[in-house]
């Protein structure tokens, strides 16, 4: 196996990126925590922070404790979605044309991740799998977090696409990167 195979530097990586994503948020809030935008890159950040968290213990927690861990990190996985979908639609100003759209997709989130809390239905457990000690085993209705997580990646992306191309001078870089 190699290094970028083993589990171990895979969580080690995970584990700093959770460190990076907490000092980042701290920066993001303290820059201008009146901003919407702001607020809401704070709270993606922090889910990417705990999703990172989760994703690094998912390897060293097999079991009914790996359960648990798998369940942060698909609900974790889920949140970051929606407050990337809706802080996408903040930057290209069209979060007001699209506020049942943000809505039903918090609702849809929230429905997520109250199943995956409460069932087995989405992440059954945390078993072996190919090299690694502890890997999340979904549940019958897993594809749907795949599945909410593309939608709201093409959706955003499509969106921020759209945005930049109505956009002129240094807004169309920003939304660019």
């Amino acid at each position: 196996m190699n290094i970028f195979g083993d589990y171990r530097v895979l969580s080690v990586c995970s584990y700093l990126t959770g460190i990076l994503c907490l000092s980042l948020e701290g920066l993001v809030l303290t820059a201008n925590p009146k901003s919407k935008s702001c607020r809401i890159a704070f709270l993606f950040h922090f889910s990417v922070a705990v999703w990172s968290f989760a994703y690094a213990a998912m390897y060293h927690t097999p079991g009914y404790a790996g359960l648990w861990v798998n369940r942060v990190l698909t609900v974790a996985a889920v949140v970051l979605n929606a407050f990337f979908t809706h802080l996408a639609l903040v930057v290209v100003n069209r979060e007001a044309k699209r506020k049942k759209l943000i809505v039903t997709n918090y609702g849809v989130g929230i429905i997520l991740a109250l199943v995956t809390l409460s069932t087995r239905l989405i992440t059954i457990g945390s078993l072996p799998k190919l090299d690694f000690p502890a890997y999340i085993a979904g549940g019958p209705i897993y594809i749907l977090v795949p599945t909410y997580l593309f939608s709201n990646l093409l959706f955003s992306s499509y969106e921020l696409i759209r945005g930049m191309k109505k956009a002129r001078g240094y807004r169309r870089s920003q939304l660019f990167l």
